[in-house]
């Protein structure tokens, strides 16, 4: 018999007891609708008993493909419910990535908006196709249940490849690593709950708080900090996709934002654009930058520009938050990613696992209760050796001063950030070299004019293609934010004395 663990349903019970404190308060706010706590749960109700109508059945495992929007939260929530497992997947994988998350998570179904559905069922084996309406208005959801191999068990060590899990695997991200292939994390409702929890406490959040989110809600960063405080803590989540930076502005001098999800490449923007007076951002407490590296003079540029400073995070798809700075403390340590998040045992060490005193450089290593089972069937001795008795080694360095503050070194090599997503630039090298006709690549990064991180490859070739045909076979099989802005064809790629190649990307050689 398989034991079904007793936290199946904790994250909708959950966030049911948050619904029932203040059935009227607003949950979620678009710029074309306000939804309350009520509505959100209804939806996400109906949207459950929809699914299981059209054959879903608990404990099974879905893709939510949907960009964010009122419809990804309820999604996600309706899998909560019924319970069932939902994996995270970017709407920008390509076919080649798609197939490796099919291929590790072995799914049962897929949510994706209708408009979506031809393209992403070209590369399933779709048994059969619902749409889901919501009640009351004219948005609807795709569902493919697709035909699945995988068995229908609690079983994380059969399902999933990993060791046995007390508690429910509610909840599978995606993270590209050092590999490049969309590696899948398996996230049990313990460790949801133990990462919402981290956050809420150490931002100290509360239903008063007003969530500003333009970043992805499907991306770690903006479901941790965005999605679960809604779910546990009754925060209001404004989401906004592809707004204008003058709108945020407006929106954050408004008084009513507590909580501004940025990245380096909106601060950058934000410093540039035009404006007759800067406007009063006081009331929003926490001004977050995330998912790459923040440069000091943005930071000190906004600084004096609005009067206010940016509060660096960090954190992983492995781990969820691990650090933030405090933002009475954001002034004085522009150069640093914070404290520790509160319940993350953050550490460096050295080569050999031993602790190093303070100042000294070494690997981010991060324990805690919110610290992920594992990679879902991981095909790579990094991919099973990043999780280690209860610990994720991030692969990440850096260092942490007498007072608690992690000063980041560098990421993992090879792996460079990209309007805040994870690259690896071997993953663009192995895809831009799998064409019959090069014979050898060179993948690297460059800042454009904007100070924003673009990938630039360069090729020789074994056969006739032109720059445009590679182009358009890198779109074809890379996520947009993957994919390089010119590819060079040279007669040789240039080698440093080590032997690695090393070229310009502004002056190539021919």
């Amino acid at each position: 018999m398989t034991f079904v663990p007793r936290d199946a349903t904790t994250l909708w019970e959950t966030f049911e007891r948050t619904v029932h404190a203040d059935p009227d308060a607003t949950a979620l706010h678009t710029p074309d609708e306000t939804v309350t706590r009520r509505q959100l749960a209804d939806h996400a109700s109906e949207l459950a008993i929809a699914m299981q109508a059209a054959g879903v059945r608990e404990h099974s495992v879905g893709l939510l493909m949907l960009p964010s929007s009122v419809s990804f939260v309820a999604a996600f929530l309706a899998l909560t419910r019924l319970p069932a497992t939902a994996a995270l997947v970017s709407t920008r994988f390509r076919e080649s990535e798609l197939r490796a998350v099919v291929t590790t998570v072995r799914p049962d179904f897929v949510f994706v908006l209708p408009q979506d559905a031809a393209e992403i069922a070209a590369h399933l084996d779709v048994a059969s196709e619902h749409d889901l309406t919501r009640p009351g208005s004219d948005q609807t959801l795709r569902l493919l249940r697709l035909r699945s191999t995988a068995p229908n068990v609690l079983d994380v060590k059969e399902r999933f490849g990993l060791r046995d899990a007390s508690s429910y695997a509610a909840l599978i991200k995606f993270s590209s690593g050092s590999t490049g292939a969309p590696k899948a994390i398996l996230w049990t409702a313990a460790n949801v709950c133990a990462a919402a929890t981290n956050v809420v406490k150490t931002l100290d959040l509360d239903a008063s708080d007003f969530v500003l989110a333009p970043v992805p809600l499907p991306h770690s960063y903006g479901f941790d900090l965005g999605v679960l405080p809604v779910l546990f803590k009754g925060t209001s989540l404004a989401i906004r996709r592809r707004p204008t930076w003058k709108a945020i502005l407006a929106e954050l001098g408004g008084g009513r934002v507590s909580v501004f999800l940025g990245v380096p490449a909106i601060y950058h923007l934000l410093n540039r654009i035009h404006l007759d007076s800067a406007p009063d951002l006081s009331a929003t407490r926490y001004l977050i930058s995330c998912t790459a590296p923040l440069p000091v003079d943005v930071a000190e540029a906004f600084s004096q520009r609005f009067h206010a400073s940016i509060c660096q995070h960090y954190g992983s798809s492995e781990t969820g938050g691990i650090s933030l700075t405090h933002h009475s403390a954001a002034a004085r340590h522009f150069d640093s990613v914070g404290r520790a998040l509160h319940g993350v045992q953050l550490s460096i060490l050295g080569p050999n696992g031993e602790s190093l005193p303070v100042g000294s450089r070494g690997e981010i290593v991060i324990g805690g209760a919110a610290t992920a089972s594992g990679y879902i069937r991981g095909v790579t001795k990094h991919d099973t050796d990043g999780f280690r008795n209860g610990r994720y080694w991030t692969g990440d360095v850096g260092t942490l001063d007498a007072d608690g503050f992690l000063h980041l070194d560098r990421t993992r090599p090879g792996v460079v950030h990209v309007g805040g997503w994870k690259v690896s630039l071997a993953e663009v090298a192995r895809v831009i070299e799998s064409h019959p006709s090069v014979r050898e690549s060179s993948v690297i990064d460059v800042e454009d004019a904007r100070g924003l991180a673009r990938i630039v490859a360069a090729v020789t070739l074994q056969g006739p293609v032109e720059e445009a045909a590679l182009m358009e076979f890198c779109r074809s099989r890379l996520a947009d934010y993957k994919q390089p802005r010119r590819i060079h064809i040279l007669k040789k790629l240039p080698q440093a004395a080590n032997g690695e190649f090393a070229w310009n990307a502004e002056r190539p050689p021919a």
